[in-house]
Formats: C-alpha cells, structure tokens, sequence
C-alpha cells in the first residue's frame, strides 16, 4: 500500500476530529480493517477510495498522493501539512492556507475575527474590482460598478484603522512553531516592503 495515501488517510481523521472507530463505522468497515488502512498494512478496493474521498471532503487524487492540492475538490477543507513544499513558494494555495491558519487561532468572540474577515473581502474585492477594470474579469462579476478607486482605497484604510484599534493583549510566547504557509506570508510580505522602500531610495 502506498505510503501516502495510509499517511493521507490517517491525517483527514485526525482533521475531521473523529475516533477511528467513528470513522470506521461512517466508511461502512470494520475499525480493524480501517487501522489496517492507516497504518499501510492493507489495500483497499477502489470503492472504499471514492467513499473516504467523499467523507472527508478531498480528490481521490489528493488521497491517492497524485496531486497535493487538497482543493480540487472542496475549497473550504484546507489541510494543513507542516512537511508541504507546496508551501515553500506564495501561491494562492499558500495563502489561502495560511488564512485558514490565522483564522483558527483567533478567538470566537474576538471583534478581530468580523474585523479580518472585513478586511480580506475588502483585498480580495478590489482584485475583482482591477480585474474588471483592466478587462480580465467579466464586468458583471463587480455588482457595482460606479464605486471608484478613491472609494476603495478609503475604505480599506478605514478597515485599516479600525483593526488597529483593537486593544491590545497578552503576546504569546515566541516559541510556537510557525506553520509553513504563515513563515511563507510572512517572508512574502518582508520582501515585498523591502523592495518597495528601495525603489524609494
């Protein structure tokens, strides 16, 4: 059995937060034969492929190893794998991954989970915005289009400055492991800054 499809297996259980035998029991299969499974002891028929696929949200092709983008199937499944060298390089993929990252970590009843959902709508709107401007995206996509560019700069500005008003709280210990798809943003956004500044110069 391939490695990575009982790793793979074994992962999107641990992701779904159900007991083996729960999972066992859904899949429609003994909890001995789905550990058999997971541990790479034994194969499954093509079958119960497609019915693990399903259950837990992704390709059989992620699930079979022959494609590492989780989302082909289901984009709000996002799995994290901190050994991913997809990770490595800012994609779409990489950003949308660290999003999820982020967005787990913020607290429930913190105004800064409504506030960073404003403000990502916000980003990922004024890309649909240049998009109909410059033509690469169809017109009708905009849902309104007499806002301006003035307009979408004060707007995110104002998001800006309601963000940083959020009080501030106690740092968390600079020991935590960074995820792959967060160090990835993060040295993104440096370099980015970086070079800006020395255009500057």
């Amino acid at each position: 059995m391939d490695p990575v499809f009982a790793s793979r297996l074994r992962l999107l259980r641990k992701q779904k937060q159900v007991s083996q035998k729960k999972a066992a029991e859904d899949l429609g299969v003994s909890q001995a034969l789905l550990s058999h499974y997971e541990n790479g002891i034994r194969e499954c028929g093509l079958d119960f492929v497609v019915r693990a696929a399903d259950y837990y949200g992704v390709s059989t092709d992620y699930l079979l190893g022959h494609s590492n983008d989780i989302m082909e199937y289901d984009p709000s499944r996002i799995l994290i794998e901190d050994d991913d060298p997809e990770d490595q390089k800012m994609s779409p993929r990489t950003l949308l991954r660290a999003t999820m990252v982020l967005w787990e970590q913020i607290p429930e009843d913190s105004p800064l989970k409504s506030r960073a959902l404003s403000t990502m709508a916000l980003t990922v709107y004024q890309v649909l915005w240049q998009g109909v401007r410059t033509g690469a995206v169809p017109a009708s996509w905009s849902g309104a289009p007499d806002i301006t560019a003035r307009q979408l700069h004060f707007l995110m500005l104002q998001m800006v400055e309601t963000m940083e008003q959020e009080p501030a709280g106690k740092r968390r210990g600079r020991g935590e492991a960074v995820p792959n798809p967060v160090s990835t943003l993060t040295r993104y956004v440096y370099d980015q800054l970086n070079r800006y500044l020395a255009d500057l110069l």
